[in-house]
């Protein structure tokens, strides 16, 4: 058995490198945020019992009872940054080289950013049609200053699975084995939220995936599995 704790953060003035740039160059110190790695909490623990009955396998009671294995996987993680992306109606007022248009984040200008009026991850719903508190966040006015908030306000969705695999070994011969595994992935069904819109609607919007969850994870996944050795 295995059990493994990692506490991690950090922190940047340039979350993705070369594929997003700082949003005034005036400011560098605005961008100081969470990087996109930056998962606070993993955990991670694992285990292979070999239940002890049979081991030896002799005869036909010993190779129909004997050598069975239970193994499985557990895993926690709490949730990565995510950055609140504000709508592309202001223009370049600063002439500062904000991507006004394309996806967020294309290209190696910034990606214009709202003013964070309060904590988006308080009080939060985490929820599929609401995650976080999107009334944190107001659009800058039109022709006025960029948006205050730094990269990677919103803690988005964590994770937590297990994984279990039950195992039968049978010996057929002194150099022939037969193995047979019944596994399955997310054992439990959990659902895991993978992606949230972050991105503000324009005022005219009369559908917006701001502050929704977008995709998950792998639901349960189960396979069977024979294998011969010889």
């Amino acid at each position: 058995m295995n059990v493994a704790y990692t506490w991690a953060h950090a922190l940047t003035t340039n979350q993705s490198d070369r594929s997003s740039g700082i949003q005034s160059s005036s400011c560098i110190r605005c961008d100081y945020g969470r990087a996109t790695l930056d998962r606070r909490h993993v955990l991670s623990a694992n285990y292979v019992y070999d239940l002890p009955w049979h081991r030896t396998q002799q005869g036909i009671v010993g190779r129909i009872l004997g050598d069975y294995e239970i193994t499985g996987i557990l895993v926690g993680n709490s949730g990565l940054p995510f950055t609140v992306f504000a709508p592309r109606r202001n223009g370049d007022p600063a002439a500062i080289g904000v991507n006004t248009s394309g996806s967020p984040n294309n290209g190696r200008v910034a990606t214009p950013r709202p003013n964070q009026v309060g904590d988006p991850n308080s009080g939060a719903p985490k929820t599929w049609d609401k995650f976080f508190n999107t009334s944190a966040f107001v659009a800058v006015a039109i022709g006025g200053a960029t948006g205050n908030e730094r990269r990677g306000a919103v803690t988005g969705p964590g994770l937590w699975r297990y994984d279990m695999a039950f195992i039968k070994n049978t010996n057929l011969s002194e150099q022939v084995h037969l193995q047979f595994r019944a596994e399955a992935f997310n054992l439990f069904n959990h659902t895991n939220f993978s992606s949230i819109g972050t991105t503000m609607p324009l005022p005219s919007a009369t559908s917006t995936t701001f502050g929704t969850v977008t995709n998950t994870r792998d639901p349960r996944i189960l396979q069977l599995a024979l294998k011969l050795s010889f």
